[in-house]
């Protein structure tokens, strides 16, 4: 078969993947969205939480539903707070804070800088709802934003976006050098296992200085 034409196929073939999962995300995104506002209007306050993580967890850059999610849940929390309902609360914090980790890739943390206001809010509603007195309010939140605040360091940005391409040298090698192995020299087979080799140890570096 002809390379050109193998390596035509393999990028329409990436393109198609990636195009489907993002209808997909968006799709999920729009569909969870309105699901938790339909579950708010019902009064199913925890089908609610349950749909705004749903769409947080959906994440493409710039995706309007996942930011209007973040905004809704964050004021509906506040609400059940106010309505002594600390312990649905406490629940929807995790979730919104899980669900934002959950979006963590090889270029970063999207909104990060919410993750320090949901860890307080946890370790403030978990100090407050323990009814088993073992210990003060205020020795229970310390201990809490202190595991909280350890958060997964931060992703290299520039790391990230190398070893996707060092990946993606990877695996052009890679094929490369199966589609060319039966009519390449010695010599050749040689230098393409070294060079696909190499590509993966280099994919390797960069994806632990990504972090």
């Amino acid at each position: 078969m002809n390379l050109g034409f193998f390596a035509k196929t393999i990028i329409i073939l990436i393109i198609a993947t990636l195009s489907l999962s993002a209808i997909k995300t968006i799709s999920i995104s729009y569909g969870q969205l309105e699901e938790a506002r339909t579950s708010l209007k019902e009064g199913k306050h925890k089908q609610a939480i349950l749909g705004y993580e749903r769409c947080i967890q959906a994440y493409l850059p710039l995706l309007q539903p996942r930011k209007q999610a973040i905004e809704e849940m964050q004021s509906f929390l506040d609400s059940l707070e106010q309505h002594q309902n600390a312990e649905l609360a406490l629940e929807g914090w995790r979730r919104l804070r899980a669900s934002i980790l959950f979006s963590r890739s090889i270029f970063g943390q999207p909104n990060a800088d919410l993750l320090q206001g949901a860890n307080h809010n946890i370790a403030r509603l978990a100090a407050t709802t323990d009814t088993q007195g073992r210990m003060s309010e205020e020795a229970i939140e310390k201990e809490l934003i202190s595991l909280l605040n350890d958060n997964p360091k931060d992703v290299s940005g520039f790391w990230g976006v190398m070893q996707f391409l060092f990946l993606l040298s990877w695996i052009g090698l890679t094929c490369q050098l199966i589609w060319k192995w039966a009519e390449s020299t010695k010599s050749i087979r040689v230098r393409m296992i070294c060079g696909s080799f190499g590509s993966w140890l280099t994919w390797l570096g960069s994806l632990y200085l990504a972090g």
